[in-house]
């Protein structure tokens, strides 16, 4: 699997056709042929080789109906807040968090999902962190925790998670959240970049 287009906020299917509009641009697949016209707005988004995939400069390539398809598809793009000592990449839904201890309960570092919820609902992911790193140019962030391993794509505002704890890989997640099998599904880089930000801890 290769990301194409990152932050999908409205797409249509039509017939044959899908059509796709992202903070990054606007595409059109076509399921007959397996096909898909992309167009562009950030270079930030590396452009796929593939026979399948043809990228365009403008919007000007698709006909006058597939443009007004495209721009009537929902804009809603979703910010989350960051507050105060959290960390975070892309739009804001993954975030590192340090949480105060209170009384009996020692503090502790955390990597939480904000969801899209009227109040805003969260959920911890991993807590007790030991590990923790972030590219800031490849808006990357990695997390290691007694309970698993994930990785935060932030551009494309996914988070692929290995769960050592059985409990945790049995609920249910958002969408954007792949539980994944075995530690051994990330790719070897991946996991040296894990191994890596457990070694040298939350520094």
């Amino acid at each position: 699997k290769v990301l194409i287009l990152p932050q999908v906020y409205g797409y249509r299917k039509e017939g044959t056709f899908i059509y796709f509009a992202a903070v990054q641009g606007y595409a059109v697949v076509n399921l007959k042929d397996g096909t898909a016209n992309v167009f562009l707005q950030s270079k930030r988004v590396e452009q796929i080789e593939s026979t399948f995939i043809t990228y365009h400069d403008d919007l000007s390539f698709f006909d006058g109906e597939t443009q007004e398809k495209l721009v009537a598809l929902p804009h809603e793009l979703i910010a989350y807040f960051s507050g105060f000592g959290s960390t975070t990449v892309g739009d804001g839904k993954f975030q590192f968090i340090f949480v105060e201890g209170r009384e009996s309960n020692p503090s502790y570092y955390c990597l939480m999902v904000f969801g899209v919820g009227r109040y805003g609902q969260y959920d911890t992911l991993l807590s007790s962190l030991n590990g923790f790193r972030r590219n800031r140019k490849s808006q990357m962030m990695y997390a290691t925790s007694p309970q698993g391993y994930a990785i935060v794509d932030g551009l494309a505002g996914t988070c692929r998670v290995y769960f050592t704890d059985q409990e945790l890989a049995e609920k249910e997640y958002q969408k954007d959240i792949y539980v994944l099998d075995s530690f051994d599904d990330f790719t070897p880089e991946e996991q040296e970049m894990l191994r890596q930000a457990e070694r040298e801890g939350l520094t």
